[in-house]
């Protein structure tokens, strides 16, 4: 063999016994990365909580707990909280969460104990469905645990059906309401004009009123409080009249003491809260534990002049009709009472600025 040739055989095996160190070596590098484990150091452990109390909408909903780390902390790195997540796994069956979220930390200077605040939302839920959640907080790779689990509903959005005998759909919000416990807009008896931050609610702003009780100029059947004896005999709301047929398909309208009773008699009701807001839940009496069968009354109290009344105890809706108990007076309009007592039919003041929870009917 000449010496070209011996050569490029040596060159060859010193290339590849280089390569083959090389990529020994580089695999032990990798090695070492993959086997690499982080944990709690001695004396610290974990646990993690969830709050019952989750701020729920039609289609998401927003988490809360709180993780601890207990035991001496100021032995954890400066750099501990890179070794820290908090997720929260959600669905409809309970024993298999199928969808996932990270949660926001809000890491606190350490002390002996520290607790660690998180949150999250649950985006893509469905509307009038129960859920279930939990929390799972891991350290590194070595350490995790989980919470217990939290269960929780969505209300339906749109028309509810509670299975009434009179087909009656029920609003799922009063109208100006995004979400089922807000108050929404208050409005006078009869009164289509938008109401502002500084409207006024009395006999001088109310629009069939010459500025007091016993001057009406319309819905009047007692001439003893018409504007200079007026009387039209009108005890229902005209449609140009009801703000609920106004500012929605003509189907809906304001509810009449009729379809309040039905309400009453024909569903389940108590006294909940939702979202941290007190109120009234009607469930369908077929149908208790359905989510899709509920409408929530939120205590919304009332407005008189530029003042509130008895918001987050009571809750006062308008009907459609005058109030015929007194026969001397004409001042006052029926309405739906929910209370900590129950639920009723009254009456108040037409000037009184109230919510209107709309029906469509059948």
């Amino acid at each position: 063999m000449n010496t070209r040739k011996l050569f490029v055989c040596w060159a060859l095996v010193v290339a590849c016994s280089t390569m083959f160190c090389a990529c020994e070596c580089f695999s032990g590098l990798f090695e070492i990365d993959k086997v690499q484990e982080v944990g709690l150091p001695e004396g610290i452990s974990i646990s993690v909580s969830m709050a019952e109390n989750i701020t729920v909408h039609y289609n998401d909903a927003k988490v809360s707990g709180v993780m601890l780390l207990k035991g001496n902390v100021e032995g954890l790195p400066q750099s501990f909280d890179r070794n820290i997540n908090v997720y929260v796994r959600y669905g409809k069956d309970k024993t298999y969460l199928e969808e996932s979220t990270v949660c926001r930390l809000d890491i606190p200077d350490i002390t002996y104990d520290i607790k660690i605040p998180f949150s999250a939302v649950l985006p893509g839920l469905d509307d009038g469905a129960v859920y279930y959640c939990s929390a799972e907080a891991e350290y590194g790779t070595k350490d995790s645990v989980e919470s217990s689990l939290v269960k929780f509903f969505t209300l339906p959005e749109g028309p509810v059906d509670l299975d009434l005998e009179s087909g009656n759909l029920w609003a799922s919000a009063n109208i100006g309401a995004a979400y089922p416990e807000e108050y929404g807009d208050y409005y006078a008896w009869g009164d289509t004009k938008k109401p502002t931050e500084k409207s006024r609610f009395d006999w001088s702003s109310y629009m069939w009123s010459a500025g007091a009780y016993n001057k009406l100029l319309k819905y009047c059947l007692v001439k003893d409080t018409g504007n200079n004896g007026f009387v039209d005999g009108k005890n229902e709301l005209d449609y140009v009249d009801d703000i609920a047929a106004m500012l929605l398909d003509g189907q809906w309208q304001t509810p009449s003491v009729a379809d309040f009773n039905e309400l009453i008699a024909k569903c389940t009701y108590e006294r909940t809260q939702i979202n941290g807001v007190y109120g009234m839940l009607f469930s369908s009496k077929k149908e208790q534990t359905n989510p899709r069968k509920r409408v929530f009354f939120p205590y919304a109290g009332y407005q008189e002049g530029t003042g509130w009344n008895d918001q987050g105890s009571t809750g006062y809706y308008w009907t459609n009709t005058l109030c015929t108990d007194m026969s001397w007076t004409s001042e006052y309009a029926n309405s739906f009472k929910v209370d900590y007592f129950g639920a009723s039919i009254t009456y108040g003041s037409r000037c009184y600025g109230l919510p209107v929870r709309p029906v469509l009917k059948k």
